[in-house]
């Protein structure tokens, strides 16, 4: 899914102008943080809410500051374009890392299935 995902957007925000050309890029970054946090992690994480969640909340984050260095700090070399798109990408997955830890730290743990004796 993750690989016919990415050309499709690419196709889409070159070929149909929904969205302004400022946004091309932060979407592009965006989904390609995306695939690597999907193809990274274990596939135990898969089945995790928490996991999931923390991946919208961190693709939400590199999408604003990809956004927002794109219109603030316009780029035009290779090498600016590259550590735009890496500092955008690594804060979205701080970002997501800290969420992903939080909800695992709040999460109520699962009874163990022991009883515990009565003394009655």
């Amino acid at each position: 899914m993750f690989l016919f995902g990415l050309p499709l957007i690419l196709l889409s925000l070159t070929t149909f102008y929904f969205l302004p050309a400022e946004w091309n890029f932060p979407i592009f970054e965006t989904s390609m943080g995306a695939v690597l946090a999907v193809s990274i992690v274990r596939p135990w994480l898969y089945r995790t809410i928490s996991f999931w969640l923390s991946l919208v909340i961190a693709c939400n984050v590199q999408l604003l500051i990809g956004h927002w260095l794109n219109v603030h700090d316009a780029t035009q070399a290779r090498h600016d374009i590259k550590g735009v798109g890496s500092l955008t990408v690594i804060v979205g997955y701080v970002v997501g890392a800290f969420v992903f830890l939080l909800i695992q730290r709040l999460k109520p743990n699962a009874p163990s299935g022991r009883s515990i004796p009565n003394d009655d």
